[in-house]
């Protein structure tokens, strides 16, 4: 009994959930972080099981009311897999919500051994996130890299985030 099926990742038993709930006459609202165009890179095998996924999340994503999209990309994305409704709210960094932590800037920069100028990114680390790109520029620049995010060395990273987290440019910085 519920008024909302709220799912954030549309496996398997997501898919079941949403139906019992469509039978039931319950809005499903439902997230669309993947996409089979985007997921590739992201740990071994992906590359492979994009394919077939796409056909897979048509049909899950095509049982939600509502989808809500993390981006203008995504959603253009999704419009061709379902005509569900969908809703950008966007996941990035609002930088209003980080008036008042000014003084951690100090305390990152010591921790991290970083000065002046610094590019950075925060979020998991694969390589359809740009992570061969972002080590190149670093490489590229005099400027410190911090990728503030965790990382898997195991068997599930892919070549690349195994390549650069165990060996990165002298001025990259992979937090974990």
């Amino acid at each position: 009994d519920a008024d909302v099926l709220h799912l954030n990742l549309m496996g398997p038993r997501s898919v079941w959930y949403a139906r019992r709930a469509r039978k039931a006459g319950v809005p499903v609202v439902a997230h669309t972080h993947v996409t089979a165009e985007d997921f590739g890179d992201s740990f071994r095998f992906t590359n492979a099981l994009a394919r077939p996924l796409r056909p897979y999340l048509r049909r899950a994503y095509g049982l939600a009311d509502r989808l809500i999209c993390p981006s203008e990309y995504n959603r253009s994305v999704i419009e061709g897999y379902t005509d569900a409704p969908t809703t950008v709210v966007s996941n990035g960094v609002d930088r209003g919500k980080l008036d008042g932590f000014e003084s951690l800037e100090a305390e990152y920069r010591d921790r991290y051994d970083l000065g002046g100028t610094v590019v950075f990114l925060v979020g998991n680390v694969f390589e359809r996130k740009g992570l061969t790109t972002f080590c190149r520029v670093a490489e590229s620049t005099p400027y410190d890299f911090p990728w503030f995010g965790p990382y898997d060395t195991g068997p599930h990273a892919s070549k690349a985030v195994r390549q650069w987290t165990t060996n990165p440019p002298e001025n990259v910085t992979f937090t974990g």
